[in-house]
């Protein structure tokens, strides 16, 4: 097709990186997505002042900005590819000293389809990275044995897939604000909290371990992205699934008693 600016190309970036096209009328813009995910936009050179303005409200009433999941999959897709993606391997490419990065990622590997009772170990590295933050650590040291702990790329990449309505919803209300809860002085007992939803994870009980890993998930987000807000939103549910837990495991201890009696 021919580039006027009458029409515009936008050329997409599906998961398989083919690339298709469709026009819109009024200039000549070009974006790049990933499994549905904007990650680029921009007017063609000689698309004239009126596609770069039509471009520019398209931009704002989309709300493009940096994905969640894509440096996930990007870096996920890279170290598969050189045989090398491990929960260490890939904290170090999207940042090996943080702990947000560290809950996002530790979380996702709690979502993946598991075997019932495998969160007596994928949940101790959360374990040890709330009490880190609850000792005042400034940064992560993951334990090489877990650190060293093997991924499977298409799993994980299901697992952020499958979490796009959230992060998609997540994504059109981050803002850095509330960013005093993240200071020193309130890092202890923010890593108490976390402390307590991960031995709520940790324990094997049916069906209860999503709801924790995923309040997680919320809280590694608003650190990554120093949005108070949402990490306190997290902190609720993550107390909400404490809740849960405790419901299971007195109902549990209740059905036992009686079943002696």
């Amino acid at each position: 097709m021919s580039h006027t600016k009458d029409h515009c190309e936008l050329f997409v970036e599906h998961r398989g990186g083919n690339m298709a096209k469709s026009t819109v009328p009024g200039g000549t813009f070009r974006t790049a997505h990933s499994g549905g995910i904007v990650t680029e936009i921009g007017a063609q050179a000689g698309a004239g002042p009126a596609a770069n303005e039509k471009m520019m409200k398209y931009s704002a009433g989309t709300r493009c900005r940096a994905s969640l999941s894509l440096p996930i999959i990007r870096a996920s897709r890279s170290q598969h590819r050189s045989g090398t993606l491990t929960v260490g391997s890939l904290l170090s490419v999207l940042g090996e000293a943080s702990f947000g990065w560290a809950l996002v990622v530790l979380s996702l590997v709690n979502l993946l389809p598991l075997p019932p009772g495998f969160t007596l170990l994928t949940a101790i590295p959360l374990l040890v990275t709330s009490a880190q933050m609850c000792l005042g650590y400034s940064s992560i040291r993951l334990p090489r044995r877990f650190a060293d702990l093997r991924l499977d790329h298409v799993k994980l990449r299901r697992t952020v897939l499958r979490l796009r309505p959230l992060t998609r919803r997540l994504e059109r209300l981050l803002q850095k604000r509330h960013r005093y809860i993240f200071n020193t002085k309130n890092v202890r007992a923010f890593g108490g909290i976390l402390f307590a939803i991960s031995f709520a994870l940790f324990l094997p009980l049916p069906l209860s371990g999503w709801f924790p890993a995923i309040s997680l998930f919320v809280v590694g987000v608003g650190v990554v992205e120093e949005d108070g807000l949402v990490a306190m939103a997290g902190l609720f549910f993550g107390v909400l699934s404490i809740g849960v837990t405790g419901a299971m495991l007195f109902w549990i201890a209740s059905g036992a008693e009686a079943a002696l009696n």
